[in-house]
């Protein structure tokens, strides 16, 4: 690759503007090569101007080379991969359904994958059962438990549990867990 020639000459300055002979405040900085981004030259305004309209970044290089980076901008300069021929798009339960079946992972139906918040896990648990569980699962363990618990038929002192338990089933009742 030819080195480019610039219609100036320029100083390599720690402080002030790089053009030969300007003693201003070197404010504004502009690349030495495009090779190497990182390093820069400092220029004052004025000179930072001349400097931008003389700078060619595919100074130096051929058509090939050019059109090559060109492609390349198109995925912003990383490595990329062909797509399998029968690709297909996936909703979001299909692509965890289908991560799980490639990874082998047991349990993989869309109930047990569900993202569960916090506060559904703890009703979950006052009703004494685990996840994954089914309405059907709900609702047969807290008639066990409504009756086991309720004023009328044990007395007096069961009535937090019993009100612990109903509005477990009537939040879990409201998730439209299937």
């Amino acid at each position: 690759m030819r080195a480019r020639k610039l219609p100036f000459e320029l100083e390599d300055k720690k402080s002030g503007c790089c053009f030969k002979g300007c003693s201003a405040q070197g404010d504004y900085p502009a690349p030495k090569s495009r090779n190497n981004p990182k390093e820069k030259y400092y220029f004052c305004i004025d000179h930072i101007k001349v400097y931008n309209k003389s700078w060619d970044f595919f100074s130096g290089m051929g058509q090939s080379e050019i059109e090559g980076f060109y492609n390349d901008s198109v995925t912003g300069h990383r490595r990329t991969f062909r797509r399998n021929s029968n690709f297909k798009s996936y909703s979001a339960d299909d692509l965890r359904e289908e991560v799980f079946r490639e990874f082998n992972f047991a349990g993989a139906s869309k109930k047990s994958n569900r993202d569960i918040p916090d506060c559904e896990m703890k009703y979950i648990k006052i009703l004494g059962l685990v996840h994954p569980v089914t309405m059907k699962d709900i609702k047969d363990k807290y008639k066990i438990l409504a009756k086991k618990y309720h004023p009328d038929v044990i007395g007096s002192g069961s009535e937090d549990r019993f009100k612990e338990v109903t509005e477990a089933y009537n939040y879990l009742k409201s998730c439209g867990i299937q």
